[in-house]
């Protein structure tokens, strides 16, 4: 009440609140302010997860998502992160399976895990937020020649993302210090 505050159902006394002591608070990891962003917010904020891991991601892929169309028959390999897990069970015969959201900084898109894949591990490997390399064969929904086709991965292996890109890596960059080197 002392700086014109009031109570909400009366003008009584305010009980005296306990003596406290300030603590140090150790400053927020950026995975951890991030993926706060991105639940409050719906988007990020202060940058993306992806950004401090852009060399390997266009080492470790064949495409981005935005690049992905009903001409692409071959296998793809996209690098980028889990960003949604739903597990699923199938009706017939109660095996179980995954849809996933996966995105890199030209999109998302929707990954498909079916039984036999998830049984033979890639179910372990699921897990939101990991930054992956995901390879497969594109699906699309809808009617193909028009533009609410929506493409999906049907996902073959999902490899790290350091691994992937030293696999598949297209070119080397080595970098020198000449100061390092000597006479």
């Amino acid at each position: 009440l002392a700086r014109g505050q009031g109570l909400l159902f009366g003008l009584g006394e305010l009980p005296a609140a306990p003596a406290q002591t300030a603590q140090a608070v150790s400053a927020l990891h950026e995975h951890d302010v991030l993926s706060f962003e991105k639940e409050v917010l719906g988007f990020y904020f202060s940058g993306h997860p992806l950004l401090g891991v852009k060399e390997f991601l266009r080492a470790a892929a064949s495409h981005e998502v935005s690049q992905l169309t009903v001409e692409i028959t071959k296998p793809v390999r996209l690098a980028g992160m889990i960003s949604q897990v739903k597990r699923m069970v199938t009706k017939k015969d109660g095996k179980q399976y995954a849809k996933c959201v996966f995105e890199d900084l030209s999109g998302e898109i929707t990954l498909l895990v079916f039984p036999q894949r998830y049984a033979e591990g890639l179910g372990n490997q699921l897990k939101v937020g990991s930054i992956v390399a995901v390879e497969g064969r594109l699906s699309f929904r809808g009617d193909v020649g028009e533009a609410a086709a929506a493409p999906e991965l049907v996902v073959q292996d999902i490899l790290p993302l350091e691994t992937a890109a030293s696999r598949n890596a297209r070119r080397l960059r080595l970098a020198c210090d000449p100061e390092a080197m000597g006479d």
